[in-house]
Formats: structure tokens, sequence, C-alpha cells
């Protein structure tokens, strides 16, 4: 007997009977139905992140960089809202935005500190680097 003789023999003794056809239904429809649903919760997974709620707290006190003052957190936040990726909301300290996130008002909190402005016009890692070389 060879393989393909021994296949359909075994096809054909498991559909002589109702409950084989109902068990060869089952068996092909459970893998089936398990990736239609694994590919509708993975369709476009950030089609929705506009209705997600974020947190941002705004604590940079700006700093001088080429004798003028700037402020980079509020351009950060100008930009993030421009982005309109998520929805964000506008809180006033850090304790605040912590006891948000933690009742699960929002989904998270990003939190510029009052030193963003000074860190972002020269990091420190780059002080006394000379091009060419880390």
């Amino acid at each position: 007997m060879t393989t393909l003789q021994l296949a359909l023999s075994e096809l054909k003794r498991m559909t002589r009977g109702t409950l084989p056809k109902l068990a060869l239904i089952a068996l092909t429809c459970v893998p089936l139905l398990y990736g239609a649903l694994y590919l509708y919760a993975n369709w476009n997974p950030q089609g929705n992140l506009d209705k997600v709620t974020a947190a941002v707290v705004n604590l940079d006190d700006g700093a001088k960089k080429d004798g003028e003052f700037t402020r980079v957190g509020d351009d950060v936040v100008e930009n993030l809202e421009e982005d309109g990726t998520f929805s964000w909301a506008h809180l006033d300290t850090r304790k605040e935005a912590e006891d948000a996130v933690a009742s699960g008002e929002y989904a998270f909190a990003l939190v510029l500190p009052d030193d963003f402005s000074a860190a972002a016009g020269l990091p420190r890692r780059l002080q006394g680097c000379r091009p060419g070389r880390p």
C-alpha cells in the first residue's frame, strides 16, 4: 500500500459516520476562527490612537541659548498637539499626572522637567567631544 492509498483509505474511514465528519469540520474551523480573530484584533493597531487620552505636564522653566531665552517644552507640547496621534490633556503638576494615570483617567503621562530647555540645548554626553570621536 502506498502513502497516497493509505491517506485516501484513512480519509474514507474518517468520513463514514456523522461524528467523524463533525470532528473534521471542527478541526478545520477552530484554527480558521483563531486566525480570523487574531487578524481582526491586530488590524490597524494605530488607527484609534486619537481616542487614547494622555496627560502632558510642562514644567519647563526655559533657558538661554545663544543669548536668547527659549522654552523648548512649549514647542514640544505644541508639536504633540499638532500631530494629533493622541488626545492630550494639560495638567499642572507631576503629582496630579501620577494620580490621574494611577486612577485610569489617562493612559500615560508625559512630564517635561523644569530643566528641559537647558538639557535640550547642550546635552551633557556631548560636552568635550570632538567631531568624529565618541
